[in-house]
C-alpha cells in the first residue's frame, strides 16, 4: 500500500458505499454513481485507484462455495518481512484467492482460499509452496459466523 497516497471525499464516498450498498446489478457502479452524485466512469477510476494503491484487493460477490462442490480456507504463511511484499504479489495473483492481508505475528500473513474443489485447493496451496519455497498452513473453516463487515473510513 502506498501511505503516501491522500485519500479524497471522493474515495472515502465510495469506499463506505460499496461496502454496505454493492447490490446485484446489471450496472452496480453506476448505481453507486447515482448516489453520490458522480459519473459512473467516476467511479470506476476510483475503485481502479484505490486497488492500484493497494487500499482494496476486490470487489464483488463471496460466494459460499463450500455449500456446493466447492472448498473455502484460511490460510496462514510464514513470509520473511524482506520477502514479504514479492510473495504477496505472487499470492494475489491467484484468483482463488481473496482478503490476503499482513499481521504482526509470526504467521505474518494470512488469506483465504475459495476453489472449486478440495483436490483443487490443495493443488493450489501446494503450487504456492512450490513457488515460494514456504509453508501453508491450511485452516479449513468448522463453523461459519456472519460478521457483517463494516470499517468506517
Amino acid at each position: 500500500m502506498n501511505t503516501s497516497y491522500q485519500l479524497t471525499n471522493n474515495d472515502l464516498n465510495v469506499l463506505r458505499l460499496v461496502q454496505r450498498h454493492f447490490g446485484f446489478s446489471v450496472k452496480p457502479f453506476k448505481d453507486i454513481a447515482e448516489k453520490l452524485n458522480l459519473s459512473e466512469q467516476d467511479v470506476i477510476q476510483i475503485l481502479s485507484k484505490l486497488r492500484d494503491e493497494g487500499f482494496i484487493t476486490r470487489i464483488g460477490p463471496f460466494f459460499n462455495l463450500d455449500r456446493s462442490s466447492g472448498y473455502v480456507s484460511l490460510v496462514a504463511m510464514i513470509v520473511p518481512e524482506e520477502k514479504f511484499k514479492e510473495i504477496s504479489m505472487l499470492v494475489n495473483e491467484y484468483q482463488e484467492v481473496a482478503h490476503n492481508y499482513k499481521r504482526n505475528h509470526q504467521f505474518n500473513m494470512w488469506f483465504v482460499l475459495a476453489a472449486k474443489s478440495i483436490e483443487d485447493g490443495m493443488k493450489l496451496l501446494e503450487e504456492i509452496e512450490n513457488k515460494t519455497n514456504l509453508k501453508t498452513y491450511n485452516l479449513p473453516k468448522l463453523k461459519e459466523y456472519n460478521l457483517d463487515l463494516y470499517l468506517d473510513v
